[in-house]
């Protein structure tokens, strides 16, 4: 099909809009949809989910933009939460060079970068109103149409005007981090920065140090240590991390740590044990890997590693059968917290020399240098929190350049129970690091407050975490549909987020490393 070219003022490429559509998957669902003629993109409007094209899969929260071409068979995957998007269907055209607009299979593929949420939302939200209207206004849905691709597509001038070089090289490093296991050419991330080639990698070294080549690569390893200490083969991990040859990541993964993988496992495994989730995941966060140990259900367990079952308190026969199953590890060394009383901490200290963590008295910081000094790593600690504070800095540069003096406030529903969280915990990263501030003050960890109260917590910007329970679920959906939910100024403004608490809740500095990136992306 070709459309004639109006005039010599027309731009290159045209767009037809064809149709918006809303979908919504429950939590750990899924749909296929079957190949059709027209493009899409996806918004994902609230929860996190995955897309999956030719065999690959892409993960996308709130916030992020996809782009299908025509013709490609697709699959949505829902996570622990609610998964709720739009599709928009459409058209684009190509000039060719007998000034006429050829039909193109493919605009753009993948994963791209919405630089206003809110003003595409509403984008969003319109087309789906005016989609359902009678008499359809085609004129207006095409030129919203336009406004929304426009709001999703990075160009170079959009760029030049609204950021600087330093802004451009995050972003696109925020996306390497988000896609490491995807191969990137440095014409795509150049584009995607609104940078010619040449500057592009010459700015990338300047501003990160290194090279986008040895950027990514670093990224990979340090996903696939993680990966083998998990107790994921070598073939396993390479494919996973980007490799299609295990022998070829085996050779780099050598170059990079000074061991192969096997040999970097083995130099890992130390016999030692945790009791607590948080204090074990202080162990993976220096890359030991505990011979026993309580782990949070989202940590992945290693084939040599015994679970422990979570008993901070230490009593009843949870705590006997922890108790057992430590006496027949005989680990060198136990780390507790100070919640266990002085008859467990005994119990424990007849099996192996115990570490008490002072866990109110110290933050996360002190939890994990005193842990590494304990197990002989404070080289190592020391240079995994500087590493930490300069991450920790960047996020801080760009989500406030962003937002500004803008409140936020974190909320939590637990079955039927709605709470209110603090500086600690859940607040850590985002009133720590990333210095918001919220509308009130929680002394403790967290207050349990009313589902009538909740509206006095509004603010700027909202998180929310939902329990994966079924009762939580349906909690949440009650109170999302309410006259409360959407009068607040958060869900108004398009800054109400949803996520699962695995994100947030974990006091380690492995959880705290992984929010860091998760809240950057998600408020980006």
């Amino acid at each position: 099909m070709t459309i004639e070219k109006p005039s010599e003022e027309q731009s290159e490429m045209m767009f037809r809009y064809y149709k918006a559509m809303p979908f919504e998957l429950p939590m750990r669902g899924e749909m296929s949809f079957e190949p059709n003629d027209f493009q899409q993109v996806i918004l994902c409007l609230s929860g996190e989910g995955e897309v999956w094209m030719e065999d690959a899969g892409y993960v996308i929260k709130q916030g992020d933009v996809f782009f299908i071409p025509s013709s490609q068979e697709i699959r949505l995957l829902a996570g622990e939460q609610l998964f709720r998007g739009c599709f928009v269907y459409f058209d684009a055209y190509e000039e060719n060079s007998e000034q006429c607009y050829i039909r193109m299979p493919q605009y753009r593929k993948g994963p791209s970068i919405a630089r206003d949420w809110p003003q595409m939302l509403k984008c969003c939200d319109q087309l789906l109103s005016l989609h359902t209207a009678e008499p359809r206004n085609r004129l207006l849905e095409q030129s919203v149409f336009y406004q929304l691709i426009g709001l999703a597509v990075q160009e170079q001038t959009v760029h030049k005007q609204e950021e600087t070089t330093d802004e451009a090289i995050e972003r696109v490093s925020a996306f390497m981090e988000q896609y490491y296991e995807k191969e990137h050419s440095r014409l795509e991330l150049a584009r995607l920065a609104g940078l010619s080639q040449g500057y592009f990698s010459s700015a990338f070294q300047q501003y990160m140090g290194k090279s986008p080549t040895a950027f990514l690569l670093d990224i990979r390893m340090a996903h696939a240590q993680q990966l083998l200490l998990a107790g994921e083969g070598v073939k396993e991990t390479a494919g996973k991390v980007g490799f299609d040859d295990e022998f070829y990541f085996s050779r780099r993964f050598k170059k990079q740590t000074g061991l192969s993988p096997v040999a970097f496992v083995k130099s890992r495994c130390r016999n030692i044990a945790s009791t607590s989730d948080p204090l074990s995941a202080n162990l993976l966060a220096l890359r030991l890997l505990p011979r026993a140990a309580a782990l949070y259900a989202h940590h992945e367990l290693n084939s040599r590693m015994t679970r422990l079952h979570s008993c901070e308190l230490g009593r009843g026969d949870v705590w006997e059968t922890n108790l057992t199953m430590l006496r027949q590890t005989a680990p060198e060394m136990i780390f507790c917290t100070d919640f266990l009383d002085e008859r467990s901490l005994q119990e424990l200290e007849r099996i192996a020399p115990t570490v008490q963590i002072d866990w109110m008295g110290m933050d996360w910081r002190q939890h994990f240098s005193k842990m590494a000094e304990s197990a002989g790593h404070q080289s190592e600690a020391q240079i995994w929190l500087s590493n930490y504070a300069y991450k920790a800095e960047a996020a801080y540069r760009k989500v406030r350049g962003k937002y500004g003096g803008a409140t936020l406030n974190i909320w939590r529903i637990m079955d039927s129970q709605y709470r209110i969280y603090g500086e600690r915990n859940a607040g850590t990263v985002l009133y720590g690091d990333l210095q918001f501030a919220s509308t009130y003050k929680v002394d403790d960890v967290y207050e349990i407050v009313s589902k009538e109260a909740m509206s006095n917590y509004d603010a700027d910007i909202l998180l929310v975490m939902v329990d994966p329970t079924a009762q939580s679920a349906r909690t949440w959906e009650s109170f999302r549909a309410s006259d409360e939910w959407t009068k607040l100024k958060a869900v108004r403004s398009g800054r109400a987020y949803q996520m699962g608490t695995d994100k947030l809740l974990e006091y380690s500095a492995l959880s705290h490393e992984r929010a860091l990136t998760y809240v950057t992306e998600m408020l980006r």
